[in-house]
């Protein structure tokens, strides 16, 4: 179990690690194109894992509350985690 300071400091490296991450994936012409569309690219681009997670009982919400991150590609995965 977490106490409250280690628990903030694990929310504190998660978040920094997600803003260092989100700095080298996208350019921020394709991240401002999905803002301008309301959403919707990300929203209609994968309907049928929306169509499971309402099977299941969840919603794309409920995944946006999780401190997830993944890491794929063919090489590289150990050492970015070890990062």
């Amino acid at each position: 179990e977490c106490n409250p300071s280690s628990e903030e400091a694990i929310n504190t490296a998660y978040y920094a690690a997600i803003d260092k991450l989100n700095k080298r994936q996208s350019s921020p012409e394709a991240i401002q194109k999905i803002k301008d569309s309301g959403n919707l690219l990300n929203t209609n681009s994968t309907p049928e894992f929306n169509a499971y997670l309402e099977k299941i009982g969840y919603t794309p919400e409920d995944l946006d509350r999780l401190h997830i991150i993944h890491v794929a590609g063919t090489k590289g995965k150990g050492s970015t985690c070890a990062f």
